[in-house]
């Protein structure tokens, strides 16, 4: 097992997770082993790799949002939403918002 976990560290240059495995009880030792063991490092990897790509925003649209209070939502909306985003992300689409955090009254939000 640790020579697996040594060999898939080292095919995806993270052998520095090992670096005070000497240092630690069995009993950790096994825990950083099964977590290692879990890790999937050819999804990081792709993942990673994909931020590297170049991509072409079709449709870079800045416009702003409606507020919407998400504790007034019928539980009909909410589903409606998340089936939503749900088709979005499975058609490779997305969407970026930014938003302030605290209270809003900066904004003139008011707090119900």
């Amino acid at each position: 097992m640790e020579e697996e976990i040594r060999n898939t560290l080292k095919q995806y240059s993270q052998e520095h997770l090992l670096n005070f495995i000497n240092e630690i009880s069995e009993e950790k030792k096994e825990m950083l082993y099964t977590q290692i063991e879990n890790i999937d490092f050819k999804q990081i990897d792709k993942l990673y790799l994909e931020t590297k790509k170049d991509n072409n925003l079709v449709n870079n649209i800045i416009e702003p949002m409606a507020y919407t209070n998400k504790m007034k939502l019928s539980q009909e909306e909410k589903e409606r939403y998340e089936r939503m985003g749900d088709n979005i992300i499975k058609a490779g689409e997305y969407a970026v918002a930014t938003m302030a955090g605290g209270q809003g009254t900066r904004l003139g939000h008011k707090r119900t």
